[in-house]
């Protein structure tokens, strides 16, 4: 989970890219199960953004959410020390 947040702390990302990291971040158990439209309700953001921030996050931030997902978003996962 440290290394996920410092790769969005040094990426080069808009105000709502940051909110919507952040929220990512900060709800992990319960976002990677959230839908674009949920998250930007949450937010008071568009869905638009959810998903570009989702395309243009995946190639660079894609593996560590998947990884976030399959530890059940706590960061904990058998075999992590």
């Amino acid at each position: 989970m440290k290394e996920l947040r410092e790769t969005i702390h040094n990426a080069n990302l808009t105000k709502t890219q940051k909110m919507i990291a952040k929220y990512i971040l900060d709800n992990s158990a319960d976002a990677c199960f959230m839908t674009s439209t949920e998250i930007a309700l949450k937010l008071g953001v568009s869905e638009s953004s959810v998903v570009r921030f989702s395309r243009l996050r995946y190639s660079a931030l894609s593996s560590n959410f998947a990884r976030l997902a399959m530890r059940g978003g706590n960061g904990d996962a058998a075999g992590d020390t």
